[in-house]
């Protein structure tokens, strides 16, 4: 699409990290926390749960604004059942499915406690609303139940079914053929040094960052090969905090005939991301946690060292995807 035919985003605050830390406070949110709704799940003392999911969709509308969709990620708070769990994910997927561009939801298996049951009943809710569930592996020592559960789900649920993948992980080759074999979208994260699960990898010093970066791009080269032997278009989404990385990646992708994103991270340097998916003409999506992390998401939000919207100052139209 040429430059001059793009969508008019509106104009960018002259301070966006203003805008960060005052927005949701001085408007009532359109996704308002009711007493009795979003915490009726947790039957604990913390109330604040609510108002971190609450925060968490005011975010996601406001981006929205800048055609910025967004990735929902839970964190469950100590105590909570895997009933409770589950009537969290339900929750989440009933309040963000009116968000365009669509939103998509990060499940842990284990978090429920990889009851089929309940993961049926989590992908059934987003299957009709047509949300997009990607699974996510958690600690090393859940990932082969959590694989087993993606085989037994993934041919009921296929069409909005995906996996989300770690670079740094020994065993993401192996998972991403069998992601490419189903047909599922997928989730691609260059994750050092900050996102790895366990971290012993890292602590141990058995990977370097330059190893992690390999693997990145060896994961992107047979997915993007995989799509082309199957004739059919993957879907992937890229996490990295590295620009050129990311890139090289995307090139990789797109030769092959695969439909892309970037996501961002909110504690990441977003401008050159951003950059990068303008001049490759492919969508954004933002992470977005809430529930037991969600409170050290708001208090970043409140240092102005790393203000999230206080990346996007350069005006937003001019780094967006045109699409």
């Amino acid at each position: 699409m040429h430059a001059d035919a793009r969508p008019q985003f509106p104009a960018a605050p002259e301070t966006l990290s203003a805008l960060e830390s005052t927005e949701c406070a001085a408007a009532e949110p359109a996704f308002s926390a009711r007493p009795g709704d979003l915490s009726a799940p947790f039957a604990l003392s913390d109330r604040r749960q609510s108002t971190a999911l609450s925060q968490a969709l005011c975010h996601a509308q406001r981006l929205a604004r800048w055609r910025i969709g967004v990735t929902l990620a839970f964190t469950p708070p100590g105590g909570a059942s895997h009933r409770e769990v589950a009537d969290a994910y339900r929750k989440a997927l009933d309040e963000s499915a009116r968000l365009t561009p669509r939103a998509q939801l990060l499940v842990q298996p284990a978090a429920l406690g990889h009851d089929r049951g309940l993961l049926h009943e989590v992908l059934r809710h987003a299957d009709a609303l047509a949300m997009p569930v990607l699974f996510e592996h958690g600690g090393l020592e859940t990932a082969d139940e959590a694989m087993a559960c993606l085989m037994d789900l993934q041919e009921v649920h296929h069409a909005r079914l995906g996996l989300s993948l770690l670079a740094s992980r020994d065993r993401s080759l192996d998972d991403a053929r069998r992601a490419l074999d189903w047909g599922l979208r997928v989730r691609l994260e260059h994750d050092w040094p900050a996102f790895d699960c366990s971290g012993a990898a890292f602590t141990a010093g058995r990977i370097s960052r330059q190893t992690v970066g390999a693997r990145f791009l060896a994961l992107a080269r047979l997915l993007a090969a995989g799509s082309t032997a199957k004739r059919r278009s993957a879907q992937v989404s890229l996490i990295s905090h590295d620009p050129l990385l990311a890139d090289q990646a995307l090139g990789m992708l797109l030769s092959g005939g695969v439909r892309c994103a970037i996501e961002l991270r909110q504690e990441q340097p977003k401008q050159g991301l951003l950059y990068v998916a303008r001049q490759r003409g492919v969508a954004v999506r933002s992470h977005i946690g809430w529930g037991g992390g969600a409170r050290e998401v708001a208090g970043r939000a409140r240092d102005p060292r790393s203000r999230w919207w206080s990346a996007l100052q350069g005006g937003l139209d001019t780094l967006l995807p045109a699409t």
